[in-house]
């Protein structure tokens, strides 16, 4: 009988582990957590359209001759301008997200969804964080493009004429990259929008089944009340 408890136990030892290590690979932190988390198919399907947009882009440009130098200070000038804005926009999104006071929701949110291994509160979090990481480093891209193409170049010998006569591959790749996250970061608001537009959903499904079970609750105390007297 003693052996018999111990195997049972050591049985619900082994599973509490098994739960206890999936949970902490699904809590993973950092940028690497938050990499992890992701899920792929967002993440590739994510980018497919950034790039078709891209290649569109930078093929009218190579077909009409426009100036690649002037080209890439303006992308530059637009990232600087715009992702500010964004930024703000998404970090106050992602704040009010996480510091959300509605308990019975957010436990509600918590559950895994069907078909992925993170719940939908994950998700949201990991769409609003990959989205403000990724336009950070665009941003900060951007601001150090632009102080670079500022500073004069003059033909020569050395490494400094090497990287005169290299300015014109790199100003091409460079055009590419930076259409590339700005046009991801811009898209992939609409996932972000989608995502907030779900948890609504899931918020209103909680408040209508909170609200149905109270009345329910009153209908069965007045039924109560009817009968006693």
């Amino acid at each position: 009988m003693d052996e018999l408890s111990e195997r049972r136990r050591l049985a619900i030892q082994q599973a509490a582990e098994v739960v206890l290590s999936r949970m902490a690979k699904q809590h993973a932190m950092g940028v690497t957590g938050l990499l992890s988390i992701y899920p792929k198919d967002k993440l590739l399907w994510g980018s497919v359209l950034p790039a078709i947009v891209t290649i569109i882009v930078f093929g009218l440009i190579v077909v009409t001759g426009v100036n690649i130098d002037d080209f890439l200070k303006r992308t530059v000038d637009t990232s600087v301008s715009i992702l500010p804005n964004l930024l703000g926009f998404l970090l106050g999104g992602y704040t009010i997200l996480i510091g959300f006071g509605n308990a019975s929701l957010l436990k509600s949110a918590t559950h895994i969804i069907e078909g992925r291994r993170i719940s939908l509160f994950q998700m949201l979090s990991t769409i609003f964080a990959l989205t403000i990481y990724l336009q950070s480093i665009t941003l900060a891209a951007a601001v150090i493009a632009q102080f670079t193409l500022s500073i004069p170049l003059s033909a020569g010998t050395g490494f400094v004429g090497m990287l005169h006569d290299a300015v014109p591959t790199i100003n091409k790749v460079s055009v590419v990259v930076f259409l590339f996250l700005l046009f991801y970061s811009i898209l992939s608001l609409k996932d972000t929008v989608v995502n907030v537009f779900n948890f609504a959903q899931r918020y209103h499904y909680t408040l209508t089944e909170e609200r149905l079970s109270d009345e329910y609750e009153a209908r069965k105390k007045g039924k109560s009340n009817d009968t006693q007297q």
